[in-house]
């Protein structure tokens, strides 16, 4: 019987070699490096539609609100609604800037159109488009009977 020499018979390793596991990193590492500006960007342009959304929901809402008062209430209304926009769009945007103006609509219906505009400065940085929104009251129509 012969004895094994045990130089020459070695055990095969299990593990991975240096050259496999530097592979391996520099894999994920290109992976990563191309995977973060894509994610950066998603994320930019989720945070800027969600500032288009919040923007056009308190505009809406305000809207919703000036257009069935009373037309007599509308300049009273006006001034409270300025200062609630005011207060509600600093907390969630970067320098807004908003307005809101009347116009009277002459015969053959008589009304006020309510114009509201809205503008700030992007998560980006950049300065967005104006939202502009125009609202109608219209006079409630009188009986002829």
């Amino acid at each position: 019987m012969m004895i094994p020499d045990p130089l020459t018979h070695r055990k095969k390793s299990r593990g991975f070699t240096l050259v496999e596991l530097t592979l391996a990193i520099a894999l994920v590492a290109i992976f990563f490096s191309v995977l973060a500006p894509l994610v950066i960007r998603v994320d930019r342009q989720q945070r800027a539609l969600a500032e288009e959304q919040f923007a056009l929901a308190q505009i809406s809402n305000l809207l919703d609100e000036l257009t069935v008062c009373a037309p007599a209430e509308l300049p009273e209304l006006l001034e409270t609604a300025r200062r609630h926009m005011h207060e509600v769009l600093e907390a969630r945007l970067t320098a807004p800037e908003f307005s809101i103006s009347l116009q009277s609509l002459e015969q053959p219906t008589s009304g006020t159109a309510i114009h509201c505009r809205l503008t700030w400065v992007r998560a980006t940085g950049t300065p967005s488009a104006p939202l502009v929104i125009t609202g109608f009251n219209f006079l409630p129509v009188e009986d002829e009977t």
